[in-house]
């Protein structure tokens, strides 16, 4: 078998759009008011739900 070559990701910043804002808002906010989520949990996933971050594998 032929080693194979290891590619990597490229990791790229969208702009989120104002739905994006509003959606992540609205998580967050939603999960501050439990008491049972920790914060830095609810703003996790609040900035995982923006949609900024993009993973691209690269060629």
């Amino acid at each position: 078998m032929e080693p194979q070559r290891w590619r990597g990701f490229a990791v790229t910043w969208t702009r989120p759009r104002f739905t994006d804002i509003v959606v992540s808002g609205s998580i967050w906010y939603l999960l501050y008011q439990d008491e049972r989520v920790p914060a830095t949990l609810a703003a996790l996933t609040s900035i995982v739900a923006l949609r900024c971050i993009r993973l691209r594998r690269t060629v």
